[in-house]
């Protein structure tokens, strides 16, 4: 598996009580956000550079995600050119499978593993759709 980037993500509460240290004080951009039908922020891709962060708001994390992210802090997120091959991310003993592999309104295919040590991690594939590269 030929992987492409590797990114945390964070999970909050509150974007908008969060995103403010990452714009004024680390002048960190937002690149992409995902806003839900009343216009708040649940999801937000921020840059510095070649630096990356991700954030979703806890609220928003699918049901069968939300229980292993309790507490604060950063799962990672693998991005990968090449097709998801969800054997070889689950390979290793003690990997469990939480969430898919499934595709995305976001343009992805995705499937969410936890290691052995308990962090949940995030692979996903670009798929491409209506033309759109991915």
């Amino acid at each position: 598996m030929k992987l492409t980037s590797t990114l945390p993500m964070l999970v909050v509460d509150d974007i908008a009580a969060c995103i403010g240290f990452y714009k004024s004080t680390l002048e960190y951009a937002v690149k992409h956000e995902i806003k839900d039908a009343n216009g708040k922020l649940t999801w937000v891709l921020l840059s510095h550079g070649d630096n990356s962060v991700m954030m979703v708001e806890r609220a928003n994390l699918d049901a069968e995600i939300a229980p292993y992210l309790k507490g604060p802090g950063a799962s990672y997120l693998f991005h990968s050119m090449d097709p998801l091959d969800v054997d070889r991310v689950t390979k290793e003993d003690g990997v469990k499978v939480l969430h898919g592999p499934r595709a995305t309104q976001y343009h992805v295919k995705e499937v969410h593993v936890m290691d052995v040590s308990g962090h949940m991690h995030m692979f996903i594939e670009w798929v491409k759709m209506d033309g759109l590269k991915g």
